[in-house]
C-alpha cells in the first residue's frame, strides 16, 4: 500500500511535468530497496524517491519548492540536491 501512495504522489505532478523516468534502488548487503522518480519540468516536486527493507521499514522522501517552481531559475540548486539524495540514498542503512 506504501509501495503504491508513493507511485500516486510522484505522478501527480503528470500535470506540469514534461517526463516522470523512475529507477530502481537495490542494495541487498544492507537491504535497501526502492525507487527514485525524477520529474521533470515546472512541477512542485522534482525528486521523489521511498526506501523500503521488503519486511518492516519504509522511508519516503520529496522534495517540495515552497514557489512557483521555475526550472530554469532551480535548476543549479536542483543539480545539487539530486546529487545529494543520491549519495544519501547510497549511504542508508536501517538501524
Amino acid at each position: 500500500m506504501l509501495v503504491e501512495d508513493a507511485r500516486k504522489l510522484a505522478f501527480k505532478h503528470t500535470v506540469k511535468a514534461t517526463s516522470i523516468d523512475q529507477g530502481s534502488i537495490s542494495f541487498p548487503d544492507h537491504k535497501v530497496y526502492g525507487i527514485y522518480y525524477t520529474i521533470d519540468g515546472n512541477a512542485a516536486s522534482s525528486v521523489q524517491f521511498y526506501l523500503t527493507d521488503s519486511v518492516k521499514n519504509y522511508m519516503r522522501g520529496a522534495l517540495y519548492f515552497n514557489s512557483e517552481p521555475r526550472l530554469d531559475s532551480i535548476r543549479p540548486v536542483l543539480n545539487f540536491v539530486k546529487q545529494d539524495v543520491g549519495v544519501m540514498i547510497k549511504s542508508f542503512r536501517w538501524k
